[in-house]
């Protein structure tokens, strides 16, 4: 396992970018940092600014959260510009490229991985993150995969 900073664990969460994903695992995380743990979000800017007022809040009541934001390929795979969120896409024929767009945010999370202090004791993912298995592997930190029975 990672190590450990005042003996606090440190949760890394990654919500899949749809309301019915983003908004549970916030929630998940604001549970987690009111018990005393270090909680890290990962997310888009978008999605970022989306939950950024619930995050605050928690802060401001001395919980140890953080919002992180990472870029969203979505015109690597043909997306307009600004689509990090299903909700935004034009239609349900664009999802594909969406989850291929969000698993391209692998070498963005190593990047970020390697900067994290204190080193994740657990990264909490949503199933469709494929690339949170090879970051648990290589950082020593267990998953958990949430399964969300909705898209948005």
């Amino acid at each position: 396992m990672a190590s450990l900073s005042n003996d606090k664990l440190h949760f890394v969460l990654f919500p899949f970018m749809a309301p019915g994903h983003l908004i549970p695992m916030v929630d998940i995380g604001r549970l987690l940092a009111q018990r005393g743990m270090i909680v890290t979000i990962v997310t888009t800017p978008l999605n970022a600014g989306r939950v950024h007022k619930s995050v605050s809040h928690a802060i401001e009541s001395g919980q140890d959260i953080r919002l992180v934001p990472i870029q969203f390929p979505c015109k690597e795979v043909g997306l307009p510009g600004g689509c990090e969120n299903l909700d935004m896409l034009p239609s349900v024929a664009e999802y594909l490229q969406f989850f291929t767009a969000a698993n391209l945010m692998e070498e963005a999370a190593m990047k970020l991985f390697e900067k994290l202090t204190p080193l994740p004791s657990c990264i909490i993912s949503d199933m469709c993150l494929y690339y949170t298995s090879k970051l648990a592997s290589k950082f020593q930190a267990c998953r958990s995969k949430l399964n969300l029975p909705e898209f948005s």
